[in-house]
């Protein structure tokens, strides 16, 4: 049995749709990028708020999916309407938010400890994530010098989060 805790701002609730979207396509791929820290997603709590920031609180990670939400919409009005997991941009998201939150579990302040963990955090489970990447055929390399994916995937200037 697999449990997830959804949140959705009130007003937004009325698409029940993007509650079965979270549930076929966001969720399996947080799964997958959970595995690659080898943290049980059931730990994480999503939640949809426009332009609200993704959160680490007591101990606990709460993951904004708008901007994935937002993702499918661009895809959807460029007239591409599969498995949003077929784009990187979803597993790019999560991975900057997991390295951003779980680098708070050794420093809960912004600043130069925890950028150093959260680079650790990169270099420990690079392999996996490489691994991940290739399995869905995504280029590491491209994405790591892509402009799109690159502030996903590392701070470009101290401080600087992905949310």
């Amino acid at each position: 049995f697999f449990a997830l805790v959804f949140f959705f701002m009130y007003l937004f609730f009325i698409c029940f749709a993007s509650a079965i979207f979270l549930g076929h396509q966001v969720v399996p791929a947080l799964i997958e990028v959970c595995a690659v820290f080898n943290y049980d997603a059931r730990f994480i709590t999503l939640f949809q708020e426009p332009s609200a920031a993704s959160r680490f609180v007591r101990q606990r990670v709460l993951i904004n999916t708008d901007p994935i939400m937002k993702r499918q919409e661009e895809l959807a009005n460029k007239g591409k309407h599969g498995d949003i997991r077929e784009d990187p941009f979803i597993y790019c998201y999560l991975y900057g938010i997991m390295i951003h939150k779980l680098g708070h579990f050794h420093d809960i302040v912004h600043g130069t400890r925890h950028d150093y963990f959260m680079n650790e955090l990169r270099i420990e489970f690079m392999e996996l994530w490489i691994e991940l990447l290739e399995k869905h055929s995504f280029d590491p390399a491209f994405l790591e010098s892509s402009e799109e994916f690159r502030w996903m995937l590392k701070q470009l200037t101290p401080g600087q989060t992905v949310n």
